[in-house]
């Protein structure tokens, strides 16, 4: 899907000299414009409204998409309405205003309506998926827009995120430390993949700390609900008198405080039948009984970061490397502990990372 900044990059421009060349609106040499003209030609790009106002006029507004769909419905739930509300702030510091876009799903035509109306200068992609069809709408829309998360396939699109692989590598590790050989990790799943593109790195990192730290690994140990079975019904092998696992990791903060009550009425005790260890730190997860383990970021970092890109790429500034990863921090509570029949303790092999 060719954009702007391919052509720009093509005849050696800067995609407001594109913009100004295809709008006619700014003067541009002609044999600037006939370059233009010919990388686009060659590329197959087809400018539209939104291309052509890029640098013809500016709304001083930035879109944020937020679809509010499941498992994530609620503003109040986990970190989600901080990052909106962290979003706004930035975006005023620089003196822009939001334009929050909600919506059920992560359907691209009102974003593209948005946007070939010339409604706001650029985007921001909230609560991305491991497939995010926003990505490519935007892409071929030709508008500057900062992904916060990263999807499966991440070529060409600026993005931030925290760094999750590394998160579920250290939360692996502080398990097999205490002694847990048979850890799960839950996720919401659909059409037989991660939802979202943190979860999909989360797993990346879960398998990587199992190679690393030489324990057996196969797909029955993660959990994945969603479609075809609720948070309940997944957790139902660990309620087992023996059960298939000691430890269980959740990659969101909702999903670690509704796993602790489903256990919990089933008399399961955490921690001391199983861990629990959740990928994200929240007031939730620290008010739990027991508070749980989890690995803490920050969404103000991961917004002023996305803010900050996606102004700079308004005037007209290339980042200098596409991938904005904000580190984690292990937070221990009281949801871990050393399972009943602990093994031999493992060696750490993951090294630590900034």
């Amino acid at each position: 899907m060719v954009t702007i900044y391919d052509v720009a990059r093509e005849a050696g421009v800067n995609h407001t000299t594109v913009s100004h060349a295809f709008s006619g609106k700014r003067p541009v040499a002609e044999a600037t414009r006939e370059r233009i003209f010919e990388a686009a030609r060659k590329l197959g790009y087809q400018a539209n409204a939104a291309a052509r106002s890029l640098a013809s006029r500016s709304t001083r507004i930035v879109g944020l998409a937020a679809p509010l769909d499941l498992p994530m419905r609620a503003l109040a739930e986990g970190s989600f309405s901080r990052f909106i509300m962290s979003i706004g702030d930035r975006l005023n510091d620089h003196g822009y205003k939001m334009l929050c876009l909600v919506s059920p799903d992560p359907d691209t035509s009102d974003l593209v309506s948005i946007v070939r109306g010339g409604h706001v200068d650029g985007m921001l992609l909230l609560q991305v998926r491991t497939d995010d069809p926003r990505i490519a709408a935007m892409q071929t829309e030709g508008i500057p827009f900062v992904a916060i998360g990263r999807p499966r396939e991440a070529s060409g699109v600026v993005r931030v995120d925290a760094d999750f692989e590394h998160a579920a590598e250290m939360a692996v590790e502080h398990l097999a430390r205490l002694g847990h050989r048979q850890i799960s990790l839950l996720s919401a799943f659909s059409a037989g993949q991660p939802v979202f593109g943190f979860q999909y790195h989360a797993i990346a990192g879960f398998r990587k700390a199992h190679k690393a730290l030489g324990l057996h690994y196969n797909s029955s140990q993660i959990l994945q609900h969603g479609d075809h079975a609720g948070l309940a019904e997944v957790l139902e092998p660990l309620l087992a008198p023996r059960p298939a696992s000691t430890a269980i990791i959740a990659t969101t903060d909702i999903e670690a405080a509704t796993a602790l009550r489903t256990l919990s009425a089933k008399g399961i005790r955490v921690p001391d039948d199983i861990s629990l260890v959740a990928l994200a730190d929240t007031r939730l997860t620290d008010l739990s009984n027991p508070p749980i383990t989890a690995m803490r970021f920050s969404p103000d970092d991961m917004s002023r970061a996305a803010v900050d890109l996606l102004v700079a790429m308004l005037a007209g500034h290339r980042p200098r490397r596409m991938e904005h990863l904000v580190p984690v921090e292990f937070i221990e509570r009281e949801s871990t502990k050393p399972p009943n029949t602990a093994g031999d303790q493992i060696t750490s092999r993951i090294s630590t990372k900034a």
